[in-house]
């Protein structure tokens, strides 16, 4: 608690005045205090006693001032110690200026001695030379050696002053004094010590400092203000060493600028001719007499940054440009057409460019292509641009022409190409071009690239030497399907949008034998979609595949079901001639009857007459599918071209008639002779003949009498659910 209050341990303590001036006042007025308690006690007691009340009133103003000053010693320090240095002079004035005994007042003078240590210590050298000016005056009296004016209205002499006095001395002297000196001293040792620690830390730091400055990887060198070298490190030495320069050269080569400078680019010759080109840094040091120069040597990641943009300049083109001839690509043809309010475009489709790939190769087809684009574009009007969109699809643009304008243009460039190319090497290359001519904007529909044109082109019939307009209603017709190949894909992921309704068969007593499994699509934006829509599209798309085992699956899953439930009924599901051509296909729908323990004989396979238009591809997988108890059905039958001879050699079980020949029948003789000879050549192949497309009782009334056995069509059933179909069925056989 005691070095809390004298601050005895607080050399560094966080405030605005030295602790240790802090401590020494309250060391100074806390030990007078203290020590004079016995002294002032005393002294008020015997002038209370002699009724001299005005000492025992100028005892207690003392006792208040020092106390002020111990107070504000901490937060009021500057008014601490002025009271503290009024405590001091006015006990030496009073001492002279009140007490009768001129021995006993010339102590007041020795006591003002004190005075020039005390502000030394609380105030500073120049306050302590102030105040030994001021004792001149003190001192003076005791020269004089006579005793100055005196108030005897305020005589403080008591019996026992002279005692008062030489210890008051004494304590002041001999303790007050001292105790406040040695606590100087002490937060001059701790200073010194403190000091000496950071000298060798500031010598530890530029030994530190001075090898990182030799060590340093960059080149740098310390001159003074006369652009002498003082010191150099050892990078420095070797690139001049490596590049063959001198230090003496190497200033005036610098011409170092007066002031601070940052990554200054200087070139530097060497002694091989070459230069260096380097980056140089100038910065004050800490004395202003020296500069630190630092060079960083940036020839070779200047020319790295050169190639690097050069490297970008070509990938910038490489960007917008075909690799192969040079032209705008796709990117670069649309990025033209954006800056653009409006264009002419011409779409050039090389009709035999597959056939010239196929004969002389890529680089000859290529310069075919280049030399198209070039005579074109020659022919064309100042601001035209040729860029490839497509293996064999060039594209021509101009900004101020009209689409008839540059229709007729291309007509007459038609004519003058010919139907020849002369090669490099000068052979001729046949040549057939299609033309298709468009505007921007309208060219493209929203959300689609150009190269979309040649992937629509690529597709379609032309014709050689054609220059016609783009249809763009057959671009967004060809995007619709496109993106209804897209939606088919997702419905085949997903649970809610195919789903099989199921059309029954019935025999000439009006019974359910069988049902085709028929599949739909709800489309979740367009509603329901057709089959005869759909099932095309997947063909082309190569996801028929997939559609026909899901209808497959499902198919199953619902003779087992109705199994379950004992309905037995013969499901029949279509196959594509994809899915007969595809082996895999054949063995993984055995496999999977088997796994389900489905009967074969329960699933009949309807195929379409096409499928039998070359057996060579497709008899492997129908006998397969035949020898394994699966029942054969010929679908739409009279819509192909199979022979006799196709019939007679698949082992169809049912012939399944298609509805176009019922249309008419009965009531045309002509349709009606047809349909019977239909009939008996179903029945001459060994299989019962099926009609579809029933829709009145009249064409049923007409197939009973030609001894039809098997039916379908509206007039009896239309497709149903197949909860429905087994609530029939349950329903039928009850009754």
């Amino acid at each position: 608690m005691l070095k809390q209050l004298l601050y005895l341990n607080d050399e560094q303590g966080d405030l605005p005045i030295s602790p240790w001036r802090i401590s020494v006042l309250r060391i100074l007025t806390l030990s007078g205090l203290l020590l004079v308690l016995g002294i002032a006690v005393h002294s008020s007691y015997k002038a209370w006693q002699l009724g001299a009340y005005h000492v025992l009133y100028i005892v207690l103003g003392f006792y208040v001032v020092l106390l002020g000053a111990a107070l504000f010693a901490q937060r009021r320090y500057r008014l601490g110690r002025m009271l503290l240095a009024l405590c001091v002079v006015g006990a030496g004035a009073t001492m002279q200026f009140f007490i009768k005994d001129f021995d006993d007042a010339k102590l007041g003078a020795i006591f003002l001695y004190s005075l020039p240590i005390a502000m030394l210590m609380l105030w500073g050298k120049k306050a302590a030379v102030a105040a030994m000016a001021f004792n001149l005056l003190p001192f003076a009296y005791l020269v004089y050696n006579k005793p100055l004016l005196h108030w005897d209205t305020f005589n403080i002499d008591l019996p026992s002053t002279p005692i008062y006095l030489n210890l008051l001395l004494f304590i002041f002297f001999n303790l007050c004094l001292p105790l406040a000196l040695m606590r100087m001293l002490s937060a001059l040792q701790w200073t010194h010590g403190r000091q000496q620690d950071l000298n060798r830390q500031l010598q530890l730091s530029m030994l530190l400092y001075r090898d990182l400055f030799d060590n340093d990887n960059h080149p740098a060198l310390i001159i003074n203000h006369g652009q002498k070298v003082m010191r150099q490190n050892k990078a420095l030495a070797r690139w001049l060493k490596k590049h063959r320069l001198s230090i003496n050269a190497l200033l005036p080569a610098l011409s170092l600028p007066p002031e601070n400078c940052k990554h200054l680019p200087r070139l530097l010759p060497t002694a091989s001719g070459q230069q260096r080109l380097v980056e140089l840094t100038k910065s004050r040091m800490a004395n202003p007499q020296y500069h630190l120069l630092l060079l960083e040597d940036v020839t070779e990641a200047s020319q790295l940054k050169m190639q690097l943009a050069d490297e970008r300049v070509q990938n910038r083109r490489l960007r917008w440009h075909d690799t192969s001839t040079g032209m705008l690509n796709e990117q670069g043809v649309e990025h033209w057409l954006a800056r653009k309010p409006r264009a002419a475009v011409a779409i050039m489709q090389l009709c035999n460019g597959p056939g010239i790939r196929f004969k002389y190769g890529k680089p000859v087809k290529d310069q075919v292509l280049n030399k198209i684009a070039a005579h074109v574009k020659a022919l064309l009007p100042k601001g035209a641009i040729a860029g490839r969109i497509g293996r064999c699809t060039l594209v021509f643009c101009h900004p101020t022409m009209r689409r008839d304008a540059l229709q007729a243009m291309v007509q007459g460039i038609e004519m003058q190409l010919g139907s020849t190319v002369r090669l490099d090497d000068g052979a001729l290359c046949e040549t057939e071009r299609h033309w298709k001519i468009a505007s921007h904007p309208g060219l493209l529909p929203p959300g689609h690239h150009i190269s979309s044109l040649a992937v629509h082109l690529y597709g379609q019939l032309l014709t050689a030497g054609d220059v016609t307009l783009l249809d763009t209603n057959a671009l967004q017709r060809f995007d619709s399907q496109h993106q209804l190949v897209e939606d088919l894909r997702t419905a085949l992921a997903s649970r809610d949008q195919l789903y099989l309704d199921y059309q029954p068969q019935c025999d000439t007593e009006g019974n359910i034998v069988a049902a085709e499994a028929l599949l739909r699509w709800r489309h979740p934006k367009e509603g329901n979609i057709s089959p005869a829509v759909f099932i095309p599209l997947a063909e082309q798309s190569g996801n028929i595949g997939r559609l026909t085992r899901w209808v497959v699956t499902q198919a199953c899953a619902q003779l087992k079901s109705w199994q379950q439930q004992g309905i037995n009924l013969r499901l029949s599901v279509n196959l594509s001639v994809l899915d007969l051509i595809d082996e895999r296909f054949t063995h993984w729908l055995i496999e999977h009857c088997r796994e389900q323990q489905i009967d074969n004989a329960m699933l009949e396979l309807e195929i379409t007459e096409t499928a039998l238009a070359d057996l060579r591809q497709t008899s492997q997988s129908l006998k397969i599918l035949s020898q394994a108890g699966f029942p054969l059905a010929i679908d739409d039958f009279g819509t192909g071209h199979s022979s006799l001879t196709r019939l007679t050699n698949l082992d169809a079980n049912i012939i399944k008639i298609d509805r176009d020949f019922l249309r008419a029948v009965p009531g045309q003789a002509r349709s009606e002779r047809m349909l019977k000879a239909i009939l008996e050549l179903c029945r001459s192949t060994g299989a019962e003949p099926l009609v579809e497309g029933v829709e009145t009782r009249q064409q049923l009334d007409w197939l009973l009498a030609q001894g039809c056995k098997f039916f379908q069509g509206f007039y009896l059933y239309r497709p149903m659910p197949p909860r429905t179909l087994a609530q029939l069925l349950k329903a039928t056989s009850t009754a």
